[in-house]
């Protein structure tokens, strides 16, 4: 009976000592790191650690190849893995969340805090930074202007540098790569200048191409009408004539040398062809009369 005892208590101890070699749970009673190993499933265990920094860190020695998965639906693996190093199926919370490399998402919500609607005020926004920043806030925003009307508001910048240098310019841009050129074509300068096709506008709008529209309102300063005035000094034909021998062109028309330097107003060229168009009218009357005076006088 005795060594039938004997037997069975040493082959537990052996059964034992066996698993314990493979199967290990302890904790450092220094660091008070919690460690377990299974030697069958891995060769450095898994740990539960606290690094130099003072952070919790799960499989600290980064041994196997599955990653960290959290529940079911928060996965982490070792860098290079495939599909992606971090993958969350579901909702992502985070009061802010900063990115070193590129992000894959199906929808991004920037979510405010509590369920009561605010009025004109800054939703959360979505920051653009590096490379190494800047001093200019570049962010994408909603904007609450009352129920049932919002704006989405990109900020390019904080300042108002009307006489910058282009390159200092700040500029909300869309354009396509060429290589490794960026070719622009659209362009919001800070200071409300826009270009389609132009890198740099000096005007509320420049266009390097053609305008084709239904219908253009231009808002002048003054009409032609003076011409109809009774002080309103005709220049006789003589004059006329003199004007274009010498110049080639109409009196107050701008040379073609002009027109190629700066451009044609177009407000101001309805004016003055306006005040053509009315001249001749007071030629042809005056002409008329004179016609019809010769006429009496046969």
């Amino acid at each position: 009976m005795k060594k039938i005892l004997f037997s069975i208590l040493f082959l537990s101890l052996c059964w034992i000592g066996a698993n314990a070699q493979t199967k290990v749970f302890e904790q450092n009673p220094v660091s008070g790191d919690i460690i377990y190993y299974n030697k069958d499933r891995g060769t450095g265990g898994r740990a539960f650690v606290h690094d130099t920094n003072n952070r919790l860190t799960i499989n600290f020695g980064n041994d196997f190849a599955g990653g960290i998965k959290l529940g079911t639906h928060v996965h982490v693996r070792p860098p290079g893995t495939t599909p992606y190093e971090f993958y969350v199926e579901g909702n992502l919370l985070a009061q802010t969340l900063t990115l070193s490399r590129g992000i894959l998402l199906s929808d991004l919500i920037l979510q405010s805090d509590g369920n009561e609607v605010l009025y004109n005020t800054w939703g959360r926004r979505l920051y653009f930074g590096t490379p190494r920043e800047s001093t200019d806030d570049m962010f994408i925003a909603r904007y609450n202007t009352g129920f049932n009307a919002s704006e989405l508001r990109v900020c390019i910048g904080d300042d108002n540098l009307e006489n910058a240098p282009y390159d200092l310019c700040e500029k909300f841009r869309i354009g396509i790569i060429r290589g490794n050129d960026f070719a622009g074509v659209f362009t919001v300068t800070g200071t409300g200048s826009v270009g389609i096709g132009v890198d740099n506008p000096q005007n509320a709008l420049d266009v390097n191409g053609t305008v084709h529209a239904k219908e253009v309102k231009i808002d002048n300063n003054g009409w032609a009408d003076f011409v109809f005035e009774t002080g309103y000094k005709l220049p006789t034909l003589a004059e006329v004539e003199a004007h274009i021998q010498e110049h080639k062109r109409l009196p107050e028309i701008p040379s073609e040398a002009e027109v190629k330097e700066k451009g044609v107003d177009v407000g101001e060229m309805q004016v003055k062809l306006l005040q053509k168009i009315e001249e001749l009218t007071l030629y042809t009357i005056q002409l008329e009369k004179r016609i019809k005076e010769l006429e009496n006088n046969k």
